[in-house]
């Protein structure tokens, strides 16, 4: 069919950008000013303003893997059209007017899932744009915070690292989701503000209200979110918030789990904080608090909540727990570590020694074998570290129904559980242990290979 189509010369800009219509995909072009022209079916003049234009946004026939870079304002390269569907400007199957507002030289665009649509992050400062459905100035957003509309999204596999704290380039739904900030199942959006934070080396993974965070070494920005400009409180970079609901503790206990007390970077801290009884299942909006401790030497397994952990050698960043943002400071591998417990089982978990105990034993078993710890009374009891690397036997023997296993002449770090803080100059070579006499399982037998055993 022809068609008379009238071209309108409306000046040189410096900013053409790609979208998708009936089948035809543009590019994006910012090398340089350029003649511009308007296309319009009459011959009046065009109205043509190059920081709010006006266009026919459509929602059809898009390219299958089309660029989007943003949330609320969208990186100069992404496609016009999907974000004015993001942005609720027009639906499914529909052509409506639009409204592109350029936002000069923004410092970074984030990643998120909207309407089932997913954008990219960049974190390179590039002029960007706002779509909307009207003609009005929207202003230039502030950066930090900056305040972006999301919903419940039903979408799977979403891109996210860090609980309370994030990385920078982690999902801002599936983050908003994990802390409540948007409601299961609640199509209504909300407001949420983005916080740009310090640097982290490291941020740490959970699952709450449905959605799993994974941990992560890398070092980058974090970011915090909240339903107001007002920033979070803490009192220090080293103090995160984090707002919980699991609902189950099967739900709350995947993923890694290294440590008891003080626990290694990847563990998951929703489990962590279960395990030492902050939080509760079927409790929606549990708030604790997570305090990086930095570089720890060693983690001691540990048991509760019917749920075991890992122990490790390997020196890594760690973090405590508590239930007040006052930051925890002083030593950790070297002061005794004050643990307070309530359990409902017998611990279970390797062990080996007898008074002072080989690291990688459960740590919670250690204190059920002295007699530190009885099941469904609240106890506590002391941690000491022994960091000595001296080549030394691990002895076996039969406290309280638990038998410790023997381990031989081993250059391993060590641990022993007390009923009090008190510091003691520990002689391995020497070292008094109270014994009581038990009936031992009629199986046992005395080993003769070697003395240790």
């Amino acid at each position: 069919t022809w068609a008379d189509v009238y071209m309108h010369f409306v000046g040189s800009i410096g900013q053409f950008y790609y979208g998708s219509r009936n089948g035809v995909a543009s590019s994006t072009y910012n090398t340089g000013t350029k003649t511009a022209v308007v296309l319009s079916s009459t011959s009046a003049p065009v109205s043509f303003d190059e920081n709010h234009r006006q266009f026919t946004a459509c929602y059809k026939y898009l390219p299958s893997s089309p660029t989007l870079q943003g949330t609320k304002v969208y990186r100069y390269l992404s496609e016009v059209n999907l974000a004015a569907y993001r942005e609720g400007v027009i639906d499914f199957d529909e052509c409506k007017t639009a409204y592109l507002h350029e936002v000069a030289s923004f410092p970074y665009f984030y990643r998120s899932t909207i309407r089932d649509i997913h954008s990219d992050y960049s974190d390179t400062a590039s002029n960007g744009f706002i779509i909307t459905d009207n003609a009005a100035d929207p202003g230039t957003p502030t950066s930090n915070p900056l305040e972006v509309s999301l919903r419940h999204e039903e979408v799977p596999d979403m891109y996210l690292y860090g609980a309370g704290r994030y990385n920078y380039r982690s999902d801002l739904s599936a983050a908003a989701m994990f802390q409540g900030l948007i409601k299961p199942m609640d199509p209504t959006p909300r407001t949420i503000y983005v916080h740009r934070g310090p640097t982290r080396n490291y941020f740490f993974a959970g699952v709450s209200n449905g959605i799993v965070s994974s941990s992560s070494s890398s070092t980058r920005d974090s970011i915090m979110l909240t339903d107001s400009p007002t920033p979070p409180s803490l009192p220090a970079a080293t103090v995160t918030a984090i707002n919980a609901t699991v609902a189950s503790e099967y739900d709350a206990c995947a993923g890694n789990k290294y440590g008891y007390h003080v626990w290694r970077y990847d563990t998951n801290v929703i489990c962590a904080a279960m395990m030492e009884g902050l939080i509760r299942p079927g409790v929606p909006g549990q708030v604790f608090y997570v305090h990086d401790v930095g570089s720890v030497d060693y983690f001691i397994a540990g048991f509760n909540a019917g749920e075991s952990t890992l122990d490790t050698v390997t020196a890594s960043d760690g973090y405590k727990l508590s239930d007040s943002s006052t930051p925890i400071t002083g030593p950790i591998n070297t002061a005794p570590m004050e643990i307070t417990v309530n359990l409902t089982e017998v611990p279970t978990g390797n062990l080996y020694g007898c008074g002072y105990y080989r690291a990688g034993s459960n740590l919670m078993r250690a204190a059920y074998h002295m007699g530190l710890v009885k099941i469904g009374k609240l106890s506590t009891f002391y941690v000491h570290y022994i960091n000595d690397l001296t080549p030394k036997p691990f002895w076996a023997c039969t406290q309280n129904g638990i038998k410790s296993g023997a381990y031989s002449n081993s250059a391993s770090r060590a641990f022993v559980v007390t009923a009090t803080n008190a510091v003691v100059a520990w002689d391995l070579d020497h070292f008094e242990v109270t014994l009581t006499a038990e009936k031992l399982p009629e199986a046992y037998s005395m080993y003769t290979s070697g003395d240790y055993q």
